[in-house]
């Protein structure tokens, strides 16, 4: 009788198969150890189709590490990926699993230890030179090793050769004594899922299915198949299934949705399995391996279809998120610093929605809870940097046009600095060259008059202490002076005076930068009032008016004003 958790690996082959398309009776699923596959009188074989055996020192060494350091608890075992075989010619043809079986071949024979038998019907070299791999013991260069036992020289037996070598050079690391506990691990408590197709499968079409690109299987593979599965769901909602299926995916997949939510792209196939992930809370998992989402769900089997309600329900608040503006905005900005979406999903469930956005504008007082006059920069940085993106997302939640949304998307795939809006101890140019570079950029930013003046002195200090007076430079470092840019621009004009940086972000901003709203208004002068508008400065004027449009703007997130 299986035990559980055969029968969860067992579980696993069968969605495996079905989501491969390959056909299997139920009663030629088993989990073997190494051991009876020691006991089986007919060799294994490699057929001509096969690829050459190709892993290396990491995969060797990572098999190893995992064998070692298993320990056996209530019956359990390590389980191995599985091996799909096909009884033929009185053999067991290997479609699937020729490395690992391999591997654990040239283990045993470094090992001394009793092997199963492996032929190859076009590498015969390749099966002479695995069958007296063991002579290979202590060498540690191919080439001499084979020029000493006239072996012929292939790729198999290179590849063969470094494995050996690995195994080697890895024993010896060990304690002696530990190394009859490795071998009962091995033959006792590792186990593979074996996997026998029937006869009249064609090898080449499993081969091709299995090596697809699309191995390991990911999550959402596995659950769909999961899903899908005659035995769990009826034929109509297998249909529902599957068209809610590609809608919800379909949806993940606009990047304006998926980085509201994310902060980096997703590194599987499909975005679905985001969701699962939510619904299995992954992230709070102590040990979540590759496949946690997948064992989740399978073990609420019988209960398929009111999981499928689960994954709707947070699929739908999350796209409720998404629509609402205010939500939008609110949701999204807590998704930078502190929170993550998992909280926020748990939070939402019993909360109408009127009640959440208080709760979320709750959440971003406490984000932003000091007197921005009090902050200064870099001491700050983390605080400051909430409050300029803040400041930008509720201004443009607060705009007239209803369609202006804060970019979410554009925000995550750029990096930010917090800069200074007039540069701070910007250094003054040493060469003849740079010193006049710096006169005819910085010139045309005075009036005639005092254009006249700064000619009439004679040193370039003069000239330059002249100019910044005219500009009216102030060195400070507290908010009224900064504001977030992207890297790259900032990197550009490193630390050139305002009316430098006023050209350049105007110019990158017509030529589609992703300029953040709120520094765009800062290089248009759009917080100064008219009366004291003067474009080629940063004055205290402007500084100003600027920290008040914040204190306006964000005038129900900051705390009660000093007086």
């Amino acid at each position: 009788m299986l035990k559980s958790n055969d029968f969860q690996a067992l579980q696993e082959v069968a969605v495996f198969a079905q989501s491969k398309g390959i056909h299997t009776q139920t009663n030629n699923l088993c989990l073997k150890t190494i051991g009876e596959l020691l006991e089986l009188q007919e060799p294994f074989f490699v057929d001509s189709y096969q690829r050459g055996y190709k892993w290396e020192t990491q995969q060797v060494t990572d098999l190893l590490e995992d064998i070692y350091n298993f320990v056996s608890k209530n019956n359990s075992f390590y389980c191995l990926q599985p091996v799909v075989v096909k009884h033929k010619d009185n053999q067991w043809e290997l479609i699937d699993g020729q490395q690992r079986l391999t591997t654990i071949y040239i283990i045993l024979s470094f090992l001394h230890k009793e092997r199963y038998k492996m032929n190859y019907r076009t590498r015969k070299e390749s099966a002479n030179f695995l069958e007296t791999i063991s002579e290979a013991k202590g060498y540690s260069d191919f080439n001499i090793y084979i020029k000493d036992k006239v072996k012929k020289d292939n790729i198999d037996n290179y590849y063969f050769f470094n494995a050996f070598v690995t195994i080697e050079k890895w024993f010896q690391k060990i304690p002696v004594k530990d190394v009859e506990n490795f071998h009962e691990n091995l033959l006792y408590h590792t186990k593979i899922i074996w996997y026998h197709v029937d006869n009249d499968v064609d090898s080449r079409q499993v081969f091709a299915r299995l090596n697809s690109g699309k191995i390991p299987l990911t999550n959402a593979e596995l659950i769909k198949a999961l899903f899908l599965q005659g035995s769990n769901t009826n034929n109509l909602l297998q249909t529902e299934i599957a068209q809610e299926w590609d809608r919800i995916e379909q949806s993940l997949q606009n990047d304006d949705f998926w980085f509201f939510l994310n902060s980096n792209k997703n590194q599987t196939p499909t975005r679905i399995e985001f969701v699962f992930d939510l619904i299995t809370e992954k992230e709070k998992a102590e040990k979540a391996d590759a496949y946690y989402s997948f064992r989740k769900f399978l073990e609420v089997k019988e209960a398929l279809q009111d999981k499928w309600k689960d994954v709707k329900s947070v699929f739908a608040t999350l796209q409720e998120w998404f629509e609402d503006r205010e939500l939008y905005h609110y949701v999204g900005f807590l998704l930078n610093f502190s929170k993550k979406v998992l909280d926020l999903i748990s939070e939402s469930k019993n909360k109408p929605k009127s009640e959440f956005k208080f709760y979320l504008k709750d959440l971003i007082k406490k984000e932003v809870n000091l007197q921005i006059d009090e902050l200064e920069y870099p001491k700050n940085s983390l605080h400051i940097r909430k409050i300029l993106l803040l400041f930008n997302v509720q201004t443009v939640l607060a705009s007239n046009n209803i369609q202006n949304r804060f970019d979410f998307n554009k925000f995550k795939n750029e990096s930010w600095d917090i800069e200074h809006i007039h540069a701070t101890a910007s250094e003054t140019p040493k060469e003849n060259i740079e010193q006049e570079k710096w006169l005819n950029e910085m010139i045309d930013f005075i009036d005639d008059i005092e254009k006249e003046k700064v000619k009439e002195l004679l040193t370039f200090e003069e000239k330059y202490k002249r100019i910044l007076e005219c500009i009216e430079y102030e060195d400070t470092d507290n908010i009224s002076n900064l504001t977030l840019l992207d890297y790259k621009t900032n990197r550009e004009y490193k630390n050139a005076h305002f009316p430098i940086k006023r050209q350049i972000i105007i110019s990158k901003d017509k030529n589609g930068t992703f300029i953040l709203p709120c520094t765009k208004n800062i290089f248009l002068k759009y917080y100064t009032d008219s009366k004291n508008l003067k474009n080629s400065s940063w004055n205290e004027n402007d500084r100003s008016a600027y920290t008040e449009a914040i204190k306006t703007v964000l005038n129900d997130f900051l705390p009660t004003q000093n007086n």
